[in-house]
């Protein structure tokens, strides 16, 4: 087990930190810089990487609210921001994609 795995695991479980706009904008500002690549502006599978080969991901769900609290804690494996989000980031981000 890596060194401060629980610690980072207590930090990704639900409910998460109080939203409040400090949250939102940070959740934005990291989903512009960390997401939209892939996922694009809106969340519809679009994003820059498609023009350049990449297949389009499927877009995210409507009903974001579960799916995004699970993407806060369970971002991992092959996906490229894996370990690049710290806990508070992946909320944030988790949070604005809520309000997208």
């Amino acid at each position: 087990v890596p060194q401060g795995h629980a610690a980072r695991r207590a930090a990704l479980a639900p409910p998460g930190p109080p939203v409040d706009d400090a949250l939102l904008r940070r959740g934005a500002a990291a989903w512009r810089v960390f997401c939209t690549p892939c996922h694009g502006a809106t969340g519809a599978g679009d994003g820059v990487v498609t023009r350049h080969g990449h297949p389009p991901l499927p877009p995210l769900p409507r009903d974001a609210s579960r799916a995004m609290a699970a993407m806060a804690a369970n971002l991992a494996g092959a996906h490229p921001v894996e370990g690049r989000l710290d806990p508070q980031d992946r909320w944030a981000v988790a949070r604005f994609i809520e309000r997208l």
